[in-house]
């Protein structure tokens, strides 16, 4: 059996890079977020009360777990959904990793 592998793993700063980018324009309101791998896979559904710091919070490279570095190293985009409340977060990021 022969397994493949990429020639180059994916890259912590251009995954860092790739969210800065998307963060710069996000709102601090409530909302839903998907980490998007180059297959349009979702790597990571998540939900914050304020968008811009949690996705933020992703390009801080010495306080992300193994994890979480692999996971930034993985998004190649990012997908968001602003929410009247956080009610509404809740319900759609449930309804999203169902999905």
């Amino acid at each position: 059996m022969t397994k493949t592998r990429e020639a180059v793993p994916p890259s912590l700063a251009e995954g860092i890079k790739i969210i800065k980018e998307f963060a710069a324009g996000l709102p601090l309101d409530p909302g839903v977020y998907r980490m998007l791998d180059k297959n349009g896979e979702a790597l990571y559904v998540g939900k914050a009360k304020e968008l811009k710091k949690r996705v933020q919070s992703y390009t801080r490279a010495r306080q992300l777990t193994v994890r979480l570095a692999r996971m930034v190293a993985e998004t190649v985009r990012m997908e968001f959904t602003v929410t009247a409340t956080e009610a509404e977060e809740r319900l759609r990021s449930g309804s999203e990793r169902s999905t």
